[in-house]
């Protein structure tokens, strides 16, 4: 997977999970697993990943080894120990969004 690749899998993943709790639903087509994602869709957010790393809007940092080392480590610890300055729950979307989905886990 390119750089380019795992930036836009990363962000596609994020954005489907805040947009419920921004109040807004994503269209049916693009609303699945990365994997999942048809190839056009795939193909414009790498090529626009690109044109942000080309511009140098973004600048991609290293790749995590570990797939744990996701989230900000607020509600789920992270492996590396690295925690978000976002606030956490309740002020931060995306720490609210994943307290919600670890709440719904049996």
């Amino acid at each position: 997977m390119t750089t380019a690749e795992r930036i836009a899998a990363a962000f596609h993943a994020a954005y489907e999970g805040l947009a419920p709790a921004n109040g807004y639903e994503t269209r049916k087509a693009s609303a699945k697993p990365w994997a999942e994602v048809p190839e056009n869709n795939r193909a414009l957010m790498i090529a626009t990943v690109e044109a942000l790393i080309a511009n140098h809007v973004i600048k991609p940092g290293p790749a995590s080894g570990d797939p744990a080392n996701t989230g900000h480590g607020h509600v789920r610890p992270r492996p590396d120990g690295a925690k978000a300055r976002c606030g956490g729950p309740g002020i931060c979307s995306q720490c609210s969004v994943e307290q919600a989905q670890m709440s719904k886990t049996p």
